[in-house]
């Protein structure tokens, strides 16, 4: 009976296995295909991957190097480019050397088609970088993050430069100052154009400062913000603004200057009429002259544009004039203002020059009073001289008293905040405590809680199986005592003689069932 009890239990436990391994099999198969579903999606829909390797530092470290010396390389090639621009622009207005201005138009369609190839490898380090901040997943590519539309936009600004076969084209508009008509080379319009490189090459100085590094990346990601040049330019401000706000000037100051020069110097070519007297835009001096008085808007008057473009340019030079003025001002009243510490020691210092003020004022009383007192039997008039010297010193003396109490007030509440802050402080520490210590006591009584239960469970399971064991050494004991009665009689029957049996006894089948009729 043992023997198939356990049989049976085995087979039982086989087949509860082999239900929950099924179980089991299933739940990780829909789990597969739901982990599946969800990458799709976000491969998809969000453009990313599910992100589950931290970071390796020396890898996104490598390829923000790669992005940072690209950018550089960028930078070098603007920088010439539009350096050899100007050059051409100079030669071809005074009419020098025709032969250099071609072959510096030659050089600059050589820089812009290397500042095209150079911007989409710059791109794709950047894209490196992000796959290397564990930002997006391993497929993402320029295009499905959407940093395309600014490579275009970038690469659309590259094709806008002077052209080696561009330079006979004119352009002619009408001046309504001087009642004539002029012109201009197309080249030098592009060349107008291309300075709008000048807002790239600030975003490439600005990407180059201490404040755009991997390190900073890693903290930016920390605090769900974005490492972007906005957010240079914020931090900036807020460290050195006034370095912010003469790098903003200086660059726009040049910038306007020589594309308001490039506006306007096409009215020498016919000349000015006579009887105008009017600054002429050869000198840069003058374009000089003219945005330092039109970017804080004050406007003397002495020189001014004339043409429709060059109209446009102060127009622009006014705004960000007073953008640049409004945020000159916003730094003057930061750094002017006085921190805690500067304010507490301006504080001391008032007292003191306050309290030396009583002192002075009081020695001056006590000496108009014995002044009075000596000179008591002078005249009236001299008298009444003392008496007026001596009420304004009181009424001084009155005025500063007050003052000094308005500054040992504002003192004492200030140390009153500053106390109350630090009681607050220690208060929320000590309710911190508290909690914690709940949370622990909670933990502990849950974690005792559990113990008992599962103290509880064995108790039970013992409980039952106890009871399985008694019932079956019941049972057991019950089949032993029938079968060892009736072997007992039957073996008495057999073995007694008829002479040992007792006296009046009838040997019968009734005797044979029952055995009790023998005594």
């Amino acid at each position: 009976m043992g023997d198939q009890q356990q049989y049976q239990r085995s087979v039982f436990k086989s087949v509860q296995y082999k239900d929950s391994f099924s179980r089991s099999e299933g739940n990780t198969k829909k789990d597969k295909e739901f982990l599946e579903f969800k990458r799709q999606i976000n491969k998809l829909l969000l453009d990313e991957e599910k992100v589950e390797k931290m970071e390796d530092a020396t890898e996104s470290k490598f390829y923000f190097e790669k992005m940072r010396c690209l950018e550089l390389c960028r930078l070098t090639l603007m920088v010439m480019a539009q350096v050899v621009a100007i050059l051409d622009y100079e030669i071809e207005f005074s009419n020098l050397n025709f032969y250099y201005a071609k072959w510096f138009l030659y050089l600059t369609l050589i820089c812009s088609i290397c500042l095209i190839v150079m911007t989409y490898f710059s791109y794709e380090a950047q894209n490196q970088f992000i796959i290397a901040t564990k930002q997006y997943g391993k497929e993402a590519t320029i295009f499905n993050t959407g940093q395309w539309k600014y490579m275009i936009l970038e690469m659309s600004i590259y094709l806008i430069f002077p052209n080696p076969w561009l330079t006979d084209y004119k352009v002619y508009f009408f001046v309504d100052y001087f009642q004539m008509e002029v012109y201009h080379y197309l080249n030098e319009i592009l060349l107008l154009i291309m300075l709008l490189r000048i807002l790239i090459m600030v975003k490439i100085v600005l990407i180059n400062t201490q404040w755009y590094t991997e390190r900073v990346n890693r903290v930016c990601n920390l605090y769900a913000t974005r490492m972007s040049p906005l957010f240079i330019v914020k931090v900036n401000m807020q460290m050195n603004p006034m370095r912010v706000f003469w790098f903003c000037y200086s660059v726009c100051l040049f910038t306007y200057s020589y594309a308001i020069r490039i506006c306007e110097r096409p009215l020498l070519r016919n000349g000015i009429p006579d009887g105008v007297n009017l600054a002429l835009f050869n000198l840069y001096e003058v374009a000089m002259w003219c945005m330092m008085i039109s970017i804080p808007s004050v406007g003397y008057g002495d020189v001014f544009p004339t043409t429709n473009h060059g109209r446009f340019i102060a127009v622009l030079s006014f705004i960000s004039g007073t953008f640049m003025f409004s945020v000159l001002c916003n730094s003057l009243i930061i750094i002017l203002t006085l921190d805690s510490l500067e304010s507490k020691s301006s504080l001391i210092l008032e007292k003191l020059s306050v309290r030396k003020d009583i002192i002075d004022t009081a020695v001056r009383m006590f000496s108009y009073v014995g002044k009075i007192a000596i000179r008591r039997n002078l005249g009236k008039v001299r008298n009444l001289f003392l008496a007026r010297k001596l009420r304004k010193a009181a009424l001084h003396f009155k005025i500063v008293n007050r003052k000094y109490k308005c500054l040992v007030d504002r003192s004492n509440l200030n140390e009153q905040l500053d106390k109350q802050f630090t009681y607050i402080g220690e208060e929320v520490s000590e309710i911190k405590q508290q909690i914690e210590a709940i949370q622990e006591t909670q933990n502990l009584i849950t974690h005792q809680s559990q113990q008992k239960q599962q103290e509880i469970q064995l108790i039970n399971l013992q409980i039952s199986i106890q009871k399985q064991k008694n019932q079956e050494d019941i049972q057991k004991y019950k089949k032993r005592k029938q079968q060892s009665s009736f072997q007992y009689y039957t073996d008495s029957m057999n073995d007694l003689s008829i002479k040992q049996k007792p006296y009046n006894f009838q040997y019968n089948m009734i005797n044979h069932i029952h055995p009790n009729q023998f005594y």
